[in-house]
């Protein structure tokens, strides 16, 4: 019996935990038109990072006579950001909302 009344007070104190989850959200996303609009031609990622935070997905490729190429992209709810870098500097942004 004190088996099953201390089971039952470890499932009652596990449910009322918050959830990790829970807290982050709702999360103040990074992703918002005012640090898009902060992101030009010749950044480093680490700047780019600093404004945006890390990126959801990146690809990279490396290409003869053009050297290194990355893209980041970024998304949050119903707006994706795309940051292209060559050679480690921003060189291509872009912004789509509605996908």
């Amino acid at each position: 019996m004190k088996t099953f009344a201390r089971l039952a007070l470890l499932v009652v104190l596990i449910s009322a935990m918050p959830a990790p989850t829970a807290r982050a959200w709702p999360f103040k996303s990074k992703l918002t038109r005012e640090n898009y609009e902060k992101i030009h031609n010749g950044m480093t990622k680490a700047q780019v990072e600093e404004i945006l935070g890390m990126p959801k997905m990146k690809s990279e490729a490396e290409i003869q006579g053009i050297g290194k190429l990355e893209s980041w992209i970024y998304w949050h709810r119903r707006t994706m950001v795309m940051i292209g870098f060559t050679n480690g500097y921003v060189s291509d942004e872009s912004w789509t909302e509605g996908w």
